[in-house]
This record gives structure tokens, C-alpha cells and sequence, in this order.
């Protein structure tokens, strides 16, 4: 026990970027740091298919909580890494570290390169260690972005010549050898599970269902079917909405080359020729009506998901609004039997709004009441419905997305011929989309409005609290309130909503 207590608590971090059998395997890095002497580890991390260079240390998944939640800082001295470019590739990266190191007390130790950056320590070793740490880190970085430019280099080569660049399989795809090529054909096996889902969510079913379904049969996740297909053993994963989704927000089912968004936010992006036709690849898994109305069928889901639960919630949703800053009054539930309404931005540190007294939703009802009915009660309610005559044509929205996308791309063109090519294909899709519009209008549909039997306040007293909110929404109108702290004064004015 007394030996024990001498050992200096530590937390020990592996990190590699892709899972092989290399010098740098977690095993290997793991069993080095079992081997430094003097040290009792409360936990050792592993971030396995982590990038260095493109996730923060403070943002990896199981190294970050350890960094960063007080009741892990509180277990340890010193964070041992095996070697500094298994912890950073980014100068800038390393320069924040050793920030934390200064703020949080902790010692930096990097087995491999025989450095420890010491914050307590205040002699020339500190500014020696200081330095080298700074120059490995640097040059880490620099290997880094020559080794992005080759693989960046390859990639444009590999899809010249149309060859699978490698990495997972799109959900549907299998490789196939081809002469001295990789190309990517529908799989036996997994364009079934991706054509069931496509199938489910065209028939109204929700994400949410299939979701469940799949982790209950015990269905492979899209990573797992490729590893599998590529002679990989999967893992334990399962299927989540947004693994779904994913599968519908590109192209990719197409068949098209894409490439990742600007800066990696949003869906991978469909590249073009300089005609500003998308650059086929593969056989497509579904045809492009297909791939809309899927695209289409998830956001209806979703908006109508969204506002079903937010307006059971609150009911008054978007019609209570602020008086101070015209926010909208979020809900809050204090007890089973009494909501209360109250403004979500004076809810944010530091937002100047000071409306914070929270207003019981009855108070609310009771002035959007009485204006309604004062204005409205004693007319005749009036229905409108809208009645069409034939279906319109689906193609117009698959038009008005090649649209965007070509425009886009116009826009980006830097020489003249690009932007006359360009523009040839936008006449050509304009030209496609106004003779459907044409149709359309000789077939669209028109309004038509009735008096009903019953006024506006025989139409209040029975109607929902839902149905009470149409009508408001209906006749344009919001209701501004807020209240004094520590009293029952209340501000309110019903205006109309602009």
C-alpha cells in the first residue's frame, strides 16, 4: 500500500488513425506504456481511427472527457502519449495543449521522443523541452499536409481513370476487380438491404421504425457491411436516423464521383464536367425521382415529427411571443397540472433580453381570447380549400436541382469558354423546366372559400387548443406579453404578425 502511494497517477493516451498492423498498432503503444515504471495508470484511452490532424485532442472521443471534465482532471498528474505526433499534428494543436498544461498543472510526457513538458519546471530544460516539442510538432504538421497533397494527387488520378479510390463502401456498392482497376458494381448482398430501405420510407414508414427493425434483426450498419465485403471483421455498431439519412443527402446512389463539402460541413458534393453535367461513375442504385421523393418523403416526416411534438408541448408555439425582443415563448412545465411560458433567449447567458418572468400559458389564452372573439366572435367562419385538377409532373424538381447545381458551378467558372458551356446547359434546363411549368399552370388547381353556418365563437367554444391556434395563425395575429418580476402584472398586446 505504501508502494503504491509513491506511484505517480497517470492517464495513458493511444491514438492511430487507421486500425493496421503497423509500428504504430495500439497494441504496440499500449504495452509501452504498461512498461514505464513508476506510474499507476487510472485509465488508458484509445482513439482508434481518430486523425490527429483534423480532431483536437480536447474533442477526441474518449481522450477528451479526460481532458476536460473536472472529476477525471482530478484523478491524475501527468498525461503519457507514445509518441508526440500520436497526439498532435498541428502546431497550433500542440500550442493549446501546452496551455492546458500551464492552466490545468499537468505534465506532458512523450515516451518516444524522451520529452516531458513540465509546467512546474522553471530551468533551461523547460525552454529546451519547450522548443523541440514545438519543432516536432511542426513538422508533424508538415508531414501531415505533403502526405493530404499525395493522397489528394492519387484520388484526382484514380478518378480520372473512373477506379475505386478505396475507404468504406457506399451502402448498395461492392468493388470488383477490372483489368488493373477497382470499379464499384450493385452488391448481391447489400443492394437488397438498401432498395428495403428506399421501399419503407416511399411507403410513409418513419426513419425512427426502421431503425429499430434493423438493430432488432441484427442488421449490419453501412461501415460494417463494408468491412465485411472487404474481408474486415465488423464491429459493434448499430444503426441510428442519421446513418440513414446519410445515405439519401448525396449523390452517391447515383453513381456520381462526389467529393467532400467545403470545410467538411454538409452532404459530399456531386462534381461536374465542364459542361455541368454530374461525372457518372458507377451504375446507379435508384433512378433520380427515386432519390428526390425519398429525399422529400424523410423532410415531411420530419417537419410534421417536429411540429406535432412541439405544439403538444406548447401550444401556443410561435403565436406567444416576447414582449421585450419578440422571441418566441419557449414551454416549461413546473407541475403536472401548470405550464408556463417564458422567453428562450433571456434564458441564454448573456443575451440582453431581461424579460426572464415566466407566464402561466392560461393568462396568455385569456388575452388572445378576448381579443379574437372582440374582433372576430360574431362573424361567419370561412373555410377555404384548394381543389386541383391533375397531378402536376415530379421532373420539374429533379430540373430545378440540376439548376442550382450547374448554376453554382457557373458561378465558380473562371474562363470564358467554361461559362459559355455552362450557360448552354442552363438554357437547355430553363428551357426543359418552362415548358413543364407551361403544363402545370393550364392544370393547376384554384382556391375556393365558403361561409360557414356557425360564427367564430360557436367555432372557439368547441374547438382544441390546436384547432384555437390555427385560427389565430389563420387571422395573421401574435400576442406580445411579458410580466413583472414578483408580481401578477402583465404587459400584452395582440398585433398583427408581419
Amino acid at each position: 500500500m505504501h508502494a503504491e502511494s509513491r506511484l505517480i497517477p497517470s492517464l495513458g493516451s493511444v491514438r492511430v488513425s487507421r486500425l493496421d498492423t503497423d509500428a504504430t498498432s495500439p497494441e504496440r503503444q499500449n504495452a509501452e506504456l504498461q512498461a514505464v515504471r513508476g506510474v499507476r495508470y487510472v485509465a488508458i484511452t484509445r482513439d482508434l481511427d481518430v486523425s490527429a490532424y483534423r480532431l483536437h485532442p480536447l474533442k477526441r472521443p474518449e481522450l477528451g472527457p479526460w481532458l476536460t471534465e473536472p472529476d477525471k482532471l482530478a484523478q491524475y498528474d501527468q498525461l503519457i502519449v507514445w509518441k508526440l505526433d500520436r497526439f498532435c499534428r498541428s502546431n497550433a494543436d500542440m500550442r493549446d495543449m501546452m496551455k492546458w498544461a500551464d492552466d490545468t498543472g499537468k505534465k506532458l510526457v512523450f515516451l518516444v521522443d524522451g520529452l516531458t513538458y513540465d509546467p512546474a519546471a522553471g530551468d533551461i530544460g523547460r525552454i529546451v523541452n519547450d522548443v523541440l516539442i514545438t519543432f516536432i510538432a511542426a513538422m508533424a504538421e508538415m508531414e501531415s499536409f505533403n502526405t493530404s497533397v499525395r493522397t489528394s494527387s492519387l484520388h484526382a488520378y484514380l478518378r480520372e481513370k473512373k477506379s475505386w479510390q478505396g475507404g468504406h463502401l457506399p451502402l448498395g456498392y461492392d468493388v470488383k476487380k477490372e483489368g488493373g482497376r477497382k470499379i464499384l458494381v450493385r452488391s448481391e448482398r447489400t443492394h437488397p438491404v438498401f432498395m428495403e430501405i428506399v421501399n419503407r420510407i416511399l411507403n410513409r414508414e418513419s426513419v425512427g421504425s426502421i431503425v429499430a427493425d434493423f438493430n432488432q434483426r441484427g442488421v449490419y450498419t453501412p461501415r460494417n457491411w463494408s468491412r465485411v465485403l472487404q474481408g474486415v471483421e465488423p464491429r459493434r455498431a448499430l444503426w441510428s436516423i442519421s446513418s440513414v439519412h446519410n445515405l439519401f443527402e448525396s449523390d452517391v446512389s447515383l453513381g456520381y464521383r462526389t467529393r467532400p463539402a467545403p470545410r467538411g460541413r454538409g452532404p459530399r458534393v456531386t462534381d461536374r464536367d465542364d459542361d455541368g453535367n454530374p461525372v457518372q461513375l458507377w451504375e446507379p442504385l435508384i433512378d433520380k425521382d427515386t432519390l428526390h421523393a425519398v429525399r422529400a418523403a424523410i423532410a415531411d416526416r420530419a417537419i410534421t415529427a417536429t411540429s406535432f411534438y412541439e405544439r403538444k408541448r406548447n401550444p401556443l408555439l410561435v403565436v406567444a411571443k416576447c414582449y421585450e425582443c419578440g422571441a418566441n415563448l419557449s414551454w416549461q412545465k413546473e407541475k403536472p397540472d401548470k405550464t408556463l411560458l417564458r422567453c428562450y433567449k433571456a434564458a441564454k447567458k448573456g443575451h440582453p433580453c431581461q424579460s426572464t418572468a415566466r407566464i402561466p400559458i392560461d393568462i396568455a389564452w385569456t388575452f388572445l381570447e378576448e381579443f379574437f372573439l372582440h374582433r372576430h366572435g360574431d362573424r361567419p367562419v370561412v373555410e377555404g380549400r384548394y381543389v386541383k385538377s391533375e397531378p402536376t409532373d415530379s421532373g420539374l424538381s429533379v430540373l430545378q436541382d440540376e439548376w442550382a447545381a450547374v448554376s453554382e458551378q457557373s458561378i465558380r467558372a473562371r474562363s470564358q469558354t467554361a461559362r459559355e458551356r455552362l450557360q448552354r446547359r442552363l438554357d437547355e434546363l430553363d428551357t426543359a423546366m418552362a415548358e413543364i411549368e407551361e403544363r402545370q399552370g393550364a392544370e393547376s388547381g384554384r382556391w375556393e372559400t365558403e361561409e360557414q353556418s356557425e360564427s367564430y365563437r360557436e367555432r372557439w367554444a368547441r374547438s382544441s387548443p390546436a384547432e384555437r391556434r390555427e385560427m389565430i395563425i389563420r387571422a395573421g395575429y401574435v400576442l406580445r406579453i411579458k410580466r413583472t418580476p414578483h408580481t401578477e402584472h402583465y404587459t400584452a398586446d395582440v398585433v398583427e404578425d408581419k
